[in-house]
Formats: C-alpha cells, sequence, structure tokens
C-alpha cells in the first residue's frame, strides 16, 4: 500500500449519444463524458450515423438523467456544436 501517493480520481461524467430521425429521440450509447477516448469514439459514431441518415438526421450528446442537458448537439449543416454557446435552437 503506497499511502504517499497522490492519487486524483476524476468522478465519472455519465451522458448519452442520442439520435433524431423521425420526432422521438433515441439513446445510442451512454458512456463517461470524462473519458477522452470514449467521448472521441462517440463523436466519430454519431458523424457517421448522421451522415448515413440523411438530412432528417440531428444528434445530441446529453447527460444520463430523467430530464437532461442537452451539452452538444450534430446536424449535417454544422457538424457538432456547442449548445451553451449557441442556445438559438430552443427559441
Amino acid at each position: 500500500m503506497n499511502c504517499g501517493a497522490n492519487v486524483h480520481q476524476v468522478a465519472a461524467r455519465p451522458v448519452r449519444l442520442e439520435l433524431n430521425n423521425s420526432g422521438a429521440w433515441k439513446t445510442l450509447a451512454r458512456f463517461d463524458a470524462g473519458d477522452e477516448a470514449a467521448s472521441d469514439r462517440a463523436r466519430a459514431a454519431g458523424k457517421l450515423l448522421g451522415e448515413l441518415g440523411g438530412s432528417r438526421t440531428t444528434l445530441r450528446i446529453c447527460s444520463d438523467e430523467a430530464l437532461p442537458l442537452v451539452l452538444v448537439r450534430w446536424s449535417a449543416d454544422r457538424g457538432w456544436w456547442d449548445v451553451a454557446a449557441d442556445r438559438q435552437w430552443e427559441r
């Protein structure tokens, strides 16, 4: 046991990758937003599915809660964007 080690553990930040192509959000994957590799893979997979799905397909990454907070969105026109920086879609 190494009592002198400086251990820093980041709390998990559970989020969902979701797709909408017909009026309802569908969960595609759950992952830890603090895991950079998982986040990169989720965005890449979402982008591929969005491109395959056509212009009506949108994606989002949101908190994994009953009333999710949307963090980022994807559309064919814009790609991924930070929702906090652009709340225009809510109006």
